[in-house]
């Protein structure tokens, strides 16, 4: 993510390496490229996908549709590959922000921690997001058994990380998120995709 270690060395030809031995025995969809996240999440929905990887708001989105919790729908955690490794969970954080030419820059200030602090509030964000909330002091009944096991994941964890494209500078990410989506449209090619990558990469990291 910081440039120190490059796309194509060892470590990152094993993990592309498990990612094309699933492709290649057929456990993604047909021209997987073409999928946003409502698709994967209707998909699933309807039974035509057994599973998808996302972020726990896609939960406000199934119950927006009257799918139920853990009777339509459930949740398990990342198969643990490499037996020794930290236990990672990997996540964005929304949030909200003060322009810096905010008219009443203290106002904005105490609503914001008006917003994040009290539980009732929090309560309904959560509720109606889908999401975990950020206070840890909210009532955690008020989630749904599957966000219950998402938030226990989540203590549980040994360290919190972002998601890719947050984790590297923005032009390294479009490089790298290119990779992926260049990947899935023809595996047969990781090898050259990631020399391709790193080349890309190790520039985009000067720019």
């Amino acid at each position: 993510m910081d440039g120190s270690a490059s796309y194509n060395d060892p470590e990152v030809q094993k993990a592309m390496g498990l990612w094309k031995d699933l492709v290649d025995k057929g456990y993604f969809v047909a021209n997987a490229n073409a999928d946003d996240w409502t698709d994967a999440g209707d998909k699933v929905a309807r039974g035509d996908a057994a599973m998808t990887l996302m972020g726990t708001w896609i939960t406000g989105y199934w119950n927006g549709i009257d799918l139920k919790p853990e009777t339509d729908y459930n949740f398990f955690e990342f198969p643990q590959i490499t037996e020794g490794l930290p236990n990672a969970v990997v996540g964005p954080v929304d949030g909200f922000v003060i322009s810096a030419n905010a008219a009443n820059p203290e106002g904005a200030e105490k609503f914001l921690n008006f917003v994040v602090s009290d539980t009732g509030i929090q309560t309904k964000w959560a509720s109606s997001r889908g999401a975990l909330s950020a206070n840890v002091g909210i009532d955690p009944s008020i989630y749904t058994p599957v966000m219950q096991k998402a938030a226990k994941a989540v203590a549980d964890a040994d360290a919190f990380v972002f998601n890719y494209d947050l984790s590297t500078p923005p032009p390294v990410a479009e490089v790298g998120l290119s990779m992926f989506s260049r990947f899935m449209d023809d595996p047969s090619k990781v090898d050259a995709i990631l020399d391709q990558t790193a080349e890309d990469t190790k520039k985009a990291f000067t720019e």
